[in-house]
């Protein structure tokens, strides 16, 4: 598959979103990540918890099934 994507924007939330990588919500007020491009012929938009997007950098190609990563544990204390 070929891709091609834009730098990532950090954005503060106008409203609520979902993070692509983990499928937990970002509420409005945080800050995420945001990127868009182009992937195997269609444009995307995702949206992410900062820490998310950094493991999703730090593990390599960029490549993932979404809603598929585990949420940063931060909302997983905050949760459970």
């Amino acid at each position: 598959m070929s891709g091609f994507y834009r730098p990532p924007i950090s954005r503060k939330a106008a409203k609520d979103h979902r993070c692509t990588f983990c499928g937990w919500h970002i509420p409005k007020g945080e800050v995420y990540q945001e990127q868009t491009g182009v992937w195997d012929g269609a444009a995307f938009r995702s949206k992410f918890h900062e820490e998310c997007f950094d493991t999703l950098c730090e593990d390599g190609d960029g490549e993932f099934t979404p809603y598929s990563g585990e949420p940063p544990e931060r909302l997983m204390t905050a949760n459970g």
